[in-house]
């Protein structure tokens, strides 16, 4: 009998590292769920793979009591911050202390002064009081001099009284009236008098302008000017006394003056003269 030729079969040998791959994974999932370990916690802290390894198979010939060196920064870290934050919540209270014991000064200040004010609300309460008392004595010494002074008029009246009623009554006879004497009226003529010429009295003032107007008397050394401004050249100077005659008022402050007709017109100021009744 012949016997055919059977074929050899190949081993898979990808299976075996296959198989080794997927149990080290199965394990690497099974250590991450039992520990503490989380994606978040992997990405916070940037552990690397060196420590995720031991969190997740510690070794075993480590002496106990041996902290790894991260954990150490780690912990030396957070005590850092919990320094810097308590050293922080301190100054804010000192700062909060010292704001406190500002408000209760600021506090009894404001109470000191209520307490003053209302010690001199009382003051003048009690002045008032005071006032009234003496309004009301006042009122009452007033009405004493009255009837002081309506009894003395009545002594002083009485005496008076008396000596009226002591003197006897005078009796008037009536007079008779005069009778009226007729008077003779008689009319006397007498002749109109000539009318005597005005005498001339010389004297040393000069004669008045031909213009007429009202007449105004100088009350000071006055200076007549050439036009009405108070920088204008000056003419003469009048002395107190003298009359002069106003033709006009410019402006309400100079006027126009007329001394005598020897004189050119002027101007003075309002002030300086005055008008004559």
């Amino acid at each position: 009998m012949t016997f055919g030729t059977a074929k050899k079969s190949r081993f898979p040998y990808w299976v075996i590292p296959t198989v080794i791959f997927v149990f080290g994974i199965g394990m690497f999932i099974g250590r991450a769920m039992d520990s503490d370990l989380t994606i978040m916690e992997f990405r916070n802290q940037q552990l690397t793979v060196g420590d995720v390894v031991d969190r997740l198979w510690p070794r075993q010939n480590v002496p106990a009591g041996t902290v790894p060196a991260r954990t150490v920064l780690q912990h030396t870290q957070a005590e850092n911050r919990l320094k810097s934050e308590n050293a922080r919540l301190m100054t804010e209270k000192d700062a909060l202390v010292g704001q406190v014991q500002a408000m209760r000064s600021e506090v009894r200040a404001r109470e000191d002064s209520i307490k003053g004010l209302r010690n001199e609300i009382n003051d003048v309460a009690k002045l008032n009081q005071q006032l009234l008392e003496l309004n009301k004595e006042n009122e009452k010494f007033k009405q004493q001099v009255a009837i002081k002074r309506e009894t003395a008029q009545k002594k002083a009246a009485a005496p008076k009284r008396v000596a009226a009623a002591a003197k006897p009554a005078v009796k008037q006879t009536p007079q008779p009236a005069p009778k009226p004497v007729p008077q003779k009226t008689t009319v006397v003529v007498k002749p109109r008098p000539k009318p005597k010429p005005a005498p001339v009295v010389l004297t040393r003032s000069r004669p008045a302008p031909r213009s007429q107007g009202p007449a105004y008397q100088v009350l000071r050394r006055t200076p007549i000017l050439r036009s009405p401004a108070n920088d204008a050249q000056v003419l003469y100077y009048l002395n107190p006394g003298r009359s002069v005659q106003v033709r006009r008022i410019v402006n309400g402050q100079f006027m126009q003056v007329q001394y005598s007709s020897a004189n050119p017109p002027g101007y003075v100021r309002v002030g300086d003269v005055m008008r004559l009744q």
